[in-house]
């Protein structure tokens, strides 16, 4: 007895009734698996991707207006990434807004071309930053947000604003105060008990 089939049309049909939905049910684990059988993956090839189709007669109402793509980073395709794609009413397909690398690190985004938030956890243990935000606009970098271990900024953390290739930092020291620099020359700095000191070049 057929249970499971396709139409002509690729629709899914379970014995004789065209399914609404599908369900996936295990008393263990449920899993839905999709699979590559491509054995030399390249850069940016798909290795399973779900699409939301939609249908509305509106204008940019019909197509894949969503998805959920996993795909490879490397020659070797041993890295996978993971994106997902929103759409709004100017475009009938979905364009990637969030993206998971494949070393952990997350970018949030409001164009193709990625420019927005970028998220990237690294080792509290070194001197790196331990978490770290971007916001970039046309490619340049303009609000940076630092959680770091690095000994330059006390250990604790700095947000950097970038303008014209000029760098304004507000950051922690390891005592709790808070210092303003401007390319890396302190300018002003607030104590723990309110005092205020004014620094200017020698």
């Amino acid at each position: 007895v057929v249970k499971l089939s396709t139409s002509a049309t690729g629709s899914v049909v379970v014995g004789e009734m065209l399914a609404d939905a599908l369900t996936v049910s295990n008393t263990n684990d449920s899993t839905l698996k999709l699979e590559s059988t491509d054995t030399a993956l390249g850069v940016n090839e798909v290795i399973g991707q779900i699409n939301f189709y939609a249908n509305d007669s509106s204008t940019n109402a019909t197509g894949n207006k969503a998805w959920i793509k996993a795909y490879s980073e490397a020659i070797s395709g041993d890295k996978a990434a993971l994106s997902f794609a929103t759409s709004d009413a100017t475009s009938a397909t979905g364009i990637e807004r969030f993206r998971i690398n494949a070393d952990g690190s997350s970018v949030f985004s409001g164009s193709a071309t990625m420019d927005g938030l970028t998220v990237d956890g690294g080792s509290a243990n070194n001197d790196s930053a331990a978490v770290a935000g971007k916001f970039n606009a046309n490619g340049n970098e303009h609000i940076r947000l630092e959680i770091s271990t690095d000994s330059t900024i006390g250990n604790q953390a700095a947000l950097d604003f970038i303008s014209n290739s000029i760098t304004s930092r507000l950051s922690t020291t390891g005592s709790g105060g808070l210092v303003t620099s401007v390319n890396g020359s302190k300018r002003m700095a607030i104590a723990t008990n309110g005092d205020i000191s004014f620094y200017e070049d020698t």
